[in-house]
């Protein structure tokens, strides 16, 4: 008797991981599938692990075997490999998202999954304000909403990804303001006057050790 979705017996797989794991009941390995997904085999692994765990089995022969008798996935031969099926019966659909994984500013390195089938132009961030910034006279007088904005990276032309087939999005800083440029400037200026600061007590300190030990070099920088 053919099986329905709402029957007991039909596992709640999302449609890619039946997808998965019909692929590996035809033989596929783990980087064979990955390159298809484009994912490492190291993460195929742990997707079709979960799916072991969903249908309660053993192994992950148990597992492709319930699914074949469940109706969940369809296996021709064994042990070759097959032209990517059109997808299993029956498997609850996956909506579509695309990873895109951030590249300096406020998120380095996460990895976010976002509704769509196309990496959008521009994302952004909202920024948290630190507890300074939130502060009585800040929220007296709040100050716009701010965000971090992420654009993709190309490499000719093309949107550049990681290995795990995510999409690199790079942190595109905001220009400074004039009171912004200001500050920089004065933290410049802070910076090289300690600077000259520190060489003038150096040079100072270095006469009198040369005082003492004249064979040493005329300035402490011959040191290096």
């Amino acid at each position: 008797m053919t099986r329905q979705p709402g029957d007991d017996e039909c596992a709640p797989l999302t449609r890619r991981l039946a997808e998965l794991l019909e692929l590996r009941g035809h033989g596929w390995s783990y980087d064979e599938i990955g390159a298809e997904y484009g994912l490492q085999g190291t993460t195929v692994r742990a997707y079709l692990r979960h799916a072991r765990l969903l249908l309660g089995a053993g192994t992950a022969d148990e597992a492709i075997r319930d699914a074949a008798r469940r109706g969940i996935i369809e296996l021709g031969g064994q042990g070759q490999l097959h032209p990517r099926p059109q997808g299993p019966r029956w498997a609850i659909p996956e909506p579509a998202s695309v990873a895109i994984r951030f590249v300096g500013g406020p998120a380095d390195g996460r990895t976010l999954a976002i509704p769509g089938s196309e990496p959008p132009p521009l994302y952004r961030i909202p920024i948290t304000p630190s507890i300074a910034e939130s502060s009585m006279a800040s929220l007296l007088s709040p100050e716009p909403s701010r965000a971090a904005e992420y654009e993709p990276l190309r490499d000719g032309g093309q949107l550049r990804r990681a290995d795990d087939g995510a999409y690199l999005y790079e942190h595109r800083a905001a220009p400074l303001n004039l009171e912004q440029r200001r500050s920089v400037e004065r933290a410049r200026e802070e910076a090289g006057a300690a600077r000259q600061q520190r060489d003038a007590e150096l040079d100072e300190a270095w006469r009198r050790i040369r005082e003492e030990r004249p064979h040493y070099p005329a300035d402490w920088r011959d040191l290096s």
